[in-house]
C-alpha cells in the first residue's frame, strides 16, 4: 500500500505510511474472530462440495468460474432520456391518452 498524504491545518500536513492509516471501520475482536471462523468454515464446505463432484465436473465448474471472473461485471445499461419511465407499462395498463380538445372546452 503506498503512502497517503493527510492534509491538515498548518504543520499537521504529512505523509502517512500504510501502517499508520487507521482502518475505515473498526470491528470488535469477537467480530473479527467470528468472520475468520466463517471464512474457514466456508472453505471447508466448498472443499467438501468439490470433493463430492466427479473430477471432470469439478474441473468444468472451475473453468466456468474462471471465465466468469475474467469477464468481469456487466456493463451498465445505457442512459435513458429524461422523463422516460424506467420500465414500460404492463400490457393493458398503458396510461390514457388525454384529448386536448376536451380539456380546453368549458361547459357552463
Amino acid at each position: 500500500m503506498p503512502a497517503i498524504f493527510l492534509p491538515g491545518p498548518g504543520p499537521a500536513d504529512r505523509w502517512v505510511g500504510p501502517r499508520e492509516v487507521a482502518p475505515l471501520t473498526k470491528h470488535s475482536k469477537f467480530e473479527r474472530e467470528k468472520r475468520a471462523k466463517e471464512a474457514e468454515r466456508t472453505k471447508q464446505i466448498e472443499a467438501a462440495w468439490y470433493g463430492s463432484m466427479s473430477a471432470d465436473a469439478s474441473k468444468a465448474f472451475a473453468r466456468e468460474v474462471e471465465a466468469a471472473r475474467a469477464r468481469g461485471p456487466l456493463a451498465p445499461p445505457p442512459d435513458m432520456a429524461p422523463g422516460t419511465a424506467p420500465r414500460p407499462p404492463r400490457p393493458g395498463r398503458e396510461p390514457k391518452v388525454v384529448d386536448e380538445r376536451a380539456t380546453k372546452r368549458r361547459s357552463y
